[in-house]
């Protein structure tokens, strides 16, 4: 098992294994929608606050966010590659 790199940043998260001269593996951005209790996308207009900026100038404002997004980078995007 390698050792994973995550660099959340306020835009974009790159992560990757700790490989030297190698670019992240994946890099997505930080921004996310808001799901509802019953996993559906909020797609309705009608509701305010739809997007969720989990970090924001360098520090985590929503660390709910933050764990979904590194439960999905080293459960499912990094184990796949």
């Amino acid at each position: 098992m390698e050792a994973a790199v995550v660099d959340a940043g306020s835009s974009l998260l790159k992560a990757g294994f700790a490989i030297p001269d190698q670019t992240p593996a994946l890099i997505i951005p930080t921004q996310m929608k808001r799901m509802l209790d019953d996993g559906s996308v909020t797609d309705n207009p009608l509701v305010d606050d739809v997007a969720v900026d989990p970090v924001v100038r360098g520090y985590i404002r929503d660390w709910d966010a933050i764990e979904d997004l590194l439960h999905y980078v080293c459960t499912l995007a990094l184990d796949g590659k």
